[in-house]
């Protein structure tokens, strides 16, 4: 019984400290996911940008040709030199743009560290709670048989507690409290507990059920006539 007080201890403690203590990711590494996704939005916003900017020195030299190439009336010095100050303005756009984004590039490579992180804590966190959820799962399918345990446990040592205080004022005597206490033990352990009158087959351990596995008052015959006359029921007009 002491063996058992300790089992029912020890798998009520684990489900107490799995469901009651909540593994968290740690807030810096919310904000540093929150601050590498940022820099990956502005990295490919700049990337974007970079892109188009490309193409601006190779449409304004495509431009400066044509107007230099133009005569008489419409040949114009101004376009010329429109063009020529967008061709070098464009250069110095895609100059700025490529320092942008090269610093960029390092900020989002700087916060994969933290990234890596997250995720490991993410699946330790996933790992939990399905280790959670098996404990949780698990105490439901023995609790009914650990509270029938503790149950008879608590009633055995009510008995004996009993039957010492009359032992002790001398109202039975060693006898009689030895037989009490074997009496209580068969009546709780013992697998002869009568006989399922739907079955016949004899009762065993608390009386609950019989040799068959079927409860006390009930047969698989019972329940596959059961079954047989709901089938038939449901078909009868097939």
């Amino acid at each position: 019984m002491k063996h058992l007080k300790c089992l029912i201890i020890s798998i009520i403690s684990i489900m107490v400290f799995t469901t009651s203590n909540c593994f968290a990711v740690d807030q810096k590494l919310i904000d540093g996911v929150e601050a590498y996704e940022a820099a990956v939005k502005n990295s490919r916003k700049i990337e974007i940008k970079l892109e188009t900017a490309n193409n601006g020195p190779e449409y304004w030299s495509k431009k400066l040709n044509e107007e230099s190439n133009k005569k008489g009336v419409f040949y114009s010095p101004h376009r010329i030199r429109f063009c020529q100050d967008k061709i070098v303005e464009s250069k110095k756009r895609i100059q700025d743009l490529s320092i942008k984004y090269n610093a960029a590039k390092e900020e989002v490579k700087g916060l994969e560290p933290i990234i890596e992180e997250h995720n490991k804590q993410v699946e330790i966190e996933r790992k939990r709670e399905d280790f959670k959820y098996t404990v949780i799962h698990f105490g439901k399918i023995i609790g009914l048989p650990l509270a029938f345990l503790v149950l008879i446990s608590f009633l055995s040592r009510l008995m004996r507690k009993r039957y010492k205080r009359l032992l002790k004022k001398g109202k039975i005597t060693q006898d009689e409290y030895n037989q009490k206490i074997n009496d209580n033990k068969s009546r709780l352990f013992d697998d002869d507990k009568g006989i399922n009158p739907a079955t016949g087959l004899p009762l065993v351990g608390i009386g609950i059920s019989d040799a068959g596995g079927n409860v006390r008052g009930s047969s698989s015959r019972d329940s596959f006539s059961d079954s047989s006359q709901d089938y038939r029921d449901r078909h009868r007009w097939d």
